[in-house]
């Protein structure tokens, strides 16, 4: 079953600076929920907690993750990463440690999310945390 979500758009996703205290609260985009899931901390010195949702646009079909109530370490280099099956499709520096926060895809053709993480690329062999997607 789809839910659709009707607050907003893909507003908010541009670069916000780590470390200025103010967290990000962007609008949750239009769109249908297509999986969400809950960061579970992978390395207990450095935690991770939040919400990760997906949704489809309507207009174009991309793709949107959304990160909600956010806390990440307070450390430069942070990744999100997507993953559709085993294959990462998504990934780009995390825009702030803290907040509502929207990352458009730009991806269009259909996917299957199996999960998001979020790494620091100075060791990319390890994630911080990682949600395990589900479809709603």
């Amino acid at each position: 079953m789809w839910s659709v979500i009707a607050l907003g758009g893909v507003a908010g996703c541009g670069a916000f600076p780590l470390g200025t205290g103010a967290a990000p609260n962007d609008p949750v985009p239009v769109g249908q929920l297509v999986a969400q899931g809950v960061f579970s901390t992978v390395v207990a010195a450095k935690p991770v907690t939040g919400t990760v949702t997906i949704l489809k646009e309507p207009t174009d079909g991309s793709y949107v993750i959304r990160l909600e109530s956010l806390s990440a370490p307070d450390e430069s280099g942070l990744q999100l990463i997507g993953v559709a099956g085993t294959t990462t499709v998504f990934s780009r520096s995390l825009r702030a440690i803290t907040g509502n926060q929207n990352y458009a895809t730009g991806l269009t053709s259909s996917l299957t999310w199996s999960s998001v993480s979020i790494r620091n690329i100075l060791d990319p062999n390890q994630n911080y945390a990682t949600a395990q997607l589900q479809s709603p």
